[in-house]
């Protein structure tokens, strides 16, 4: 498997462990020291994630990727997601388009996430209700 293809099996694996709520699996994926810019301009720690899946405060119902792009940089990997995203978030619903980006280091043979971020693309469906 070529590093492009680890990456996106990196990818997946995130993706379905946030789904799943699989707190176990977000640690092995996830960098001690991350640091990620959240959608609200928040920045987030590993632990802060971690938690928000531990107290199941973040229920991910469906996401369809609509584009992914991965550039590798020796033992790094910046990927460009686009998502709809459907979920409950600390029992709000959401329902948007968001870009993430994640940088991916592979650590002691095992790629992590270091870095990332994510944006809305457009107004919550649920805001434009009020």
């Amino acid at each position: 498997m070529n590093i492009k293809e680890q990456i996106q099996v990196c990818e997946n694996n995130l993706l379905n462990a946030m789904k799943e709520q699989d707190v176990d699996a977000l640690d092995r994926l996830i960098h001690d020291d991350l640091m990620f810019i959240g959608p609200t301009g928040e920045l987030i720690t590993k632990e802060m994630d971690l938690e928000t899946y531990r107290l199941k405060q973040m229920n991910i119902e469906a996401y369809d990727i609509l584009h992914q792009a991965i550039h590798l940089y020796q033992d790094s990997a910046v990927v460009v997601v686009t998502l709809d995203l459907k979920a409950i978030f600390m029992n709000q619903p959401i329902q948007n388009r968001f870009n993430y980006v994640r940088t991916w280091k592979k650590i002691q043979d095992q790629w992590m996430i270091i870095a990332g971020a994510c944006v809305a693309l457009h107004r919550d469906e649920s805001d434009s209700q009020s």
